[in-house]
C-alpha cells in the first residue's frame, strides 16, 4: 500500500514537474480584440483598450534593460520569463519576455503595472505592436 501511494505521489509530482516545465519554456500567445489584448497562459491577462495609456517599442531586450528580481515568476531556461518582477530601472513589471531579443514592446496601464512583450522572433513583436497601435481608440 506504501509503494502504490509513493508511486502516485512521484507520479503527480513528476507530471506537475513537466507541466510547469512546458508553460515556462513556451511563448506567450497575444491576441488583440475588438477593445482589449488578451494574454494567454500561466499568468494572463485581458487588458481593456481604455486602460492602456500607452505603447511603445524598446529597441533593447529586457535582458539588457534589466529584468530584476523575480515575484513569483517562471523563468526558463530557454530565457522566456513570465510573471512578475521588480525592476531596479522600472519597478514592478509584468514580463512576457523572450529575455534575450529585442526589440520588446512595453504596455504602459492606467493604475497598473506596465507590461512588456518580447518574442524570440523580433519580426513578431514588432508586427504585434503594430497591430496594437493600429486597433486603438
Amino acid at each position: 500500500m506504501k509503494k502504490v501511494l509513493l508511486i502516485i505521489i512521484a507520479t503527480v509530482v513528476l507530471v506537475t514537474a513537466v507541466l510547469i516545465i512546458n508553460l515556462g519554456m513556451t511563448e506567450t500567445k497575444v491576441s488583440v480584440l475588438d477593445n482589449s489584448v488578451k494574454i494567454e497562459g500561466v499568468y494572463g491577462v485581458t487588458v481593456d483598450f481604455s486602460e492602456i495609456a500607452g505603447i511603445t517599442m524598446i529597441e533593447y531586450s529586457m535582458e539588457e534593460i534589466g529584468i530584476g528580481d523575480s515575484k513569483g515568476s517562471l523563468s526558463a531556461a530557454n530565457g522566456v520569463l513570465k510573471g512578475r518582477f521588480k525592476s531596479p530601472r522600472l519597478g514592478e513589471v509584468l514580463l512576457f519576455v523572450s529575455s534575450q531579443t529585442s526589440p520588446t514592446l512595453m504596455i504602459e496601464r492606467v493604475d497598473d503595472i506596465d507590461i512588456f512583450i518580447s518574442f524570440s522572433d523580433g519580426i513578431k513583436t514588432e508586427h504585434l505592436y503594430r497591430e496594437i497601435k493600429a486597433s486603438l481608440p
